[in-house]
């Protein structure tokens, strides 16, 4: 929209300017006012051919670039204007616009039939005067016609511009409660999966790999407290070593993936035949049990 208010303040002026080089041209025949009249008239022909290219079903996008930059926009606008038309064309702020665009187009158009008559005239052997005012009346009322139109068109820009704000407003404060909602619930979501994330890391460096029974750090850790415990209340404390015989040869006879499948038999029988408070635990290939 703010390119929109833009193009349209490049457009009145070259509207105005065009004006005023007709009449300086009436007034003195110099070709030069007639050149910058044509100038002017090309800004209005431009931004025209965009927009009916605009309103085609499948428009040419370079198109309508090439003829936005002939109406005096900024080529870095132009898709945005483009895009704007395009989606929005039809809510109500965007149609008064458009219409206010199309009457000022065809208006444009008189003053551009003006100023070949005008030319026309002029450059005939005997140019009449009478006809040549006429001609200028024409193009002062298309003047003052076209004013009222071009307060239009910024008018409906502006409205849009202000609701669009409004609406931009009230969706950012609809939307504050579920942001928050949802910044809040990956929060948790975050915490959750560091939470997991520390347990992992804590099992693996207190847990044998094969058969997850605790591993010596874990059994020496407990041993520690066990004693202490011991020393403090003289509470008993018991210490088993648990060997597999031919475990060797069971690794060298069927393998050691057969021999990886005893070893979590054993360790699962031993976990569920141990009391709450004793430690099962992996020493390399030796198991031990701690009674509480």
């Amino acid at each position: 929209m703010r390119a929109y208010v833009g193009g349209e303040s490049v457009w009145s002026k070259a509207q105005k300017d065009a004006v005023f080089h007709l009449q300086k041209y009436a007034a003195g025949r110099a070709p030069e006012e007639l050149y910058e009249f044509h100038s002017d008239i090309a800004v209005y022909l431009g931004d025209h051919e965009a927009r009916l290219e605009m309103d085609k079903p499948a428009p040419d996008i370079r198109k309508v670039r090439r003829e936005f930059i002939r109406g005096g926009n900024h080529p870095d606008d132009v898709d945005g204007m483009f895009n704007l038309y395009r989606r929005f064309h039809q809510v109500s702020y965007m149609q008064k616009a458009v219409r206010a665009w199309s009457a000022a187009d065809r208006y444009m158009a008189l003053l551009e039939d003006a100023g070949t008559t005008l030319q026309g005239e002029m450059e005939s052997t005997s140019p009449s005067p009478a006809r040549i005012q006429a001609v200028l009346a024409e193009v002062s009322t298309i003047n003052d016609n076209l004013t009222p139109i071009e307060n239009q068109f910024v008018d409906a820009l502006s409205e849009a511009s202000r609701a669009t704000y409004q609406w931009l407003q009230a969706i950012m404060l609809a939307a504050t409660p579920a942001l928050l909602g949802l910044g809040t619930a990956l929060s948790m979501r975050i915490l959750q999966h560091r939470r997991r994330a520390d347990d992992r890391v804590h099992h693996i460096a207190f847990h044998d790999d094969l058969t997850s029974l605790p591993n010596r750090l874990m059994l020496n850790q407990r041993l520690d407290r066990a004693l202490s415990r011991h020393r403090r209340t003289g509470s008993k404390l018991a210490i088993l070593f648990m060997d597999l015989d031919r475990f060797k040869v069971i690794n060298d006879s069927l393998g050691h993936e057969v021999g990886d499948v005893l070893l979590r038999q054993v360790a699962d029988r031993l976990r569920a035949q141990s009391r709450e408070g004793d430690t099962v635990a992996r020493m390399g290939v030796a198991r031990l049990k701690i009674p509480a």
